[in-house]
């Protein structure tokens, strides 16, 4: 739902691109179809920052700190980005 509502959505790229580095990390199911790289580096990531279900968008400062983590959210593209927004640090 958010790749189909949110991601794949221009109003969403544009909205965050300024002010955003996206990184996207899979982690399929099927983990068969994952390298032994990078089930390991999955699993680093994982456990470092917590994450406990999928999808999860982590807000990350410069140094890797995470001030900030959500999920599918209804609303679409816009209503996303302006979540996104509401972690800058003011």
């Amino acid at each position: 739902m958010l790749e189909k509502e949110v991601l794949s959505d221009p109003l969403f790229v544009a909205g965050v691109t300024d002010d955003y580095v996206l990184v996207f990390i899979d982690s399929p199911r099927d983990k068969s179809r994952l390298s032994e790289r990078a089930k390991a580096e999955n699993g680093k990531l994982k456990a470092k920052y917590g994450i406990r279900g999928y999808p999860t968008a982590l807000i990350l400062d410069g140094d890797g700190k995470k001030v900030g983590e959500t999920g599918y959210r209804q609303g679409g593209a816009a209503e996303y980005v302006k979540h996104l927004k509401s972690f800058r640090r003011k």
